[in-house]
């Protein structure tokens, strides 16, 4: 069997490829045993929390401490829920990239194993290129994720907007409505003052439009103030035409 020779370009590829991968374990390893230590430090607060008299300024601190320590725990677990997908592929890219970088250097050399590792190198491949497309993926989707919530928040925008012009255009027609009901009432209760038949100025009264329960309670009202009007004494509410005969 032939030996192969370890020429500089083959150590720094293995090497490269090597750490990379325990760079890429190593990180995980500290980021799991700090999570460790955060959860192993919140239990040991709680003891002492549980320990320390609820009325004192220490229990008070304590309690701030520890639900700030929870608060930043939960979000880093969030993060990691979020970011979990990402850095799995992004761990499995860098240990297919650093094999198919060695076996494409071992590639350049001539021996007995050549056509195997040329095999294995074409086979790693698909694997690199599913990764790299999955890893592309990833930024896309957040970033159409991104242009989404953009888009409904846009569209929450403007149908608050829509909205605040019909309540507005609302105000203003209510406005006119109440100008117009109190300037009807004003005309009909002067024509009744004025000695108008009360039946003209009743159906008068009773022409007003009674859509809902607001306009039947304004028409029944008016109706009360014009029949009050006619209850009057004559000395009250005089006759007009009496009056001219008395000339």
């Amino acid at each position: 069997m032939e030996t192969i020779p370890l020429n500089t370009e083959l150590w720094v590829a293995i090497v490269g490829g090597l750490f990379s991968v325990v760079v890429a374990a190593v990180g995980w390893v500290i980021a799991r045993q700090d999570r460790s230590d955060d959860r192993t430090n919140i239990s040991r607060d709680l003891e002492i929390l549980n320990a320390l008299n609820p009325d004192s300024p220490a229990h008070a601190e304590l309690e701030k401490r520890i639900t700030k320590n929870i608060a930043h725990l939960v979000t880093e677990q969030n993060y990691k829920e979020f970011a979990r997908p990402f850095y799995r592929r992004y761990f499995w890219f860098i240990a297919v990239t650093a094999l198919l970088i060695g076996t494409g250097l071992l590639l350049g050399e001539e021996w007995e194993w050549r056509e195997t590792v040329q095999i294995i190198n074409v086979l790693l491949l698909l694997p690199w290129i599913a990764l790299a497309a999955s890893i592309l993926w990833l930024p896309i989707k957040g970033i159409y994720l991104l242009v989404r919530v953009l888009w409904l928040k846009g569209q929450i925008w403007k149908l608050q907007w829509r909205r605040n012009r019909l309540e507005r255009q609302h105000r203003r027609m209510s406005a006119r409505h109440e100008a117009a009901q109190s300037y009807a009432r004003e005309l009909l209760l002067l024509a009744a003052q004025r000695g108008a038949p009360e039946s003209e100025v009743l159906a008068l009264a009773r022409e007003y439009p009674r859509d809902n329960e607001d306009e039947i309670a304004f028409v029944e009202q008016l109706e009360a103030d014009i029949r009050a009007v006619y209850e009057q004494s004559p000395d009250e509410n005089p006759d007009p035409a009496g009056a001219v005969n008395q000339g």
